[in-house]
């Protein structure tokens, strides 16, 4: 099968909240891949941007940026932990499928934030 033959549809993340201490709770629209890889970044008020826009220059490969940290899971609800309080956090999401033992993956998803009240 060549990778022309095969689609992924990129994920929509539904919510991204912060549910207990130093805890983010990820949960995405229902997707047909066979696994997800979430990709989180703390961020401020300036270096949202800077995010989003590594985000956009990523295309196929991972996303380049200074403190982004990748998650691979194939739940559509994640917990993530271990996060500071008071700080800004931003997600993205991409999905993937296994053909022939190839990875092949969606485009990222929209970023959402989230700051981390409790």
């Amino acid at each position: 099968m060549s990778e022309d033959e095969v689609y992924v549809v990129k994920p929509r993340i539904k919510t991204v909240k912060n549910t207990k201490k130093g805890t983010i709770t990820i949960k995405l629209s229902t997707n047909d891949a066979d696994g997800y890889e979430y990709t989180i970044a703390k961020v401020t008020n300036k270096t949202f941007s800077k995010f989003k826009k590594a985000v956009k220059n990523a295309g196929d490969g991972r996303i380049v940026y200074n403190s982004s940290k990748n998650h691979t899971s194939k739940s559509t609800v994640v917990k993530m932990s271990r996060l500071k309080k008071g700080k800004k956090y931003a997600v993205v999401v991409r999905a993937y499928k296994i053909v022939d033992s190839v990875k092949y993956y969606s485009e990222y998803s929209s970023v959402k934030s989230v700051k981390i009240k409790k």
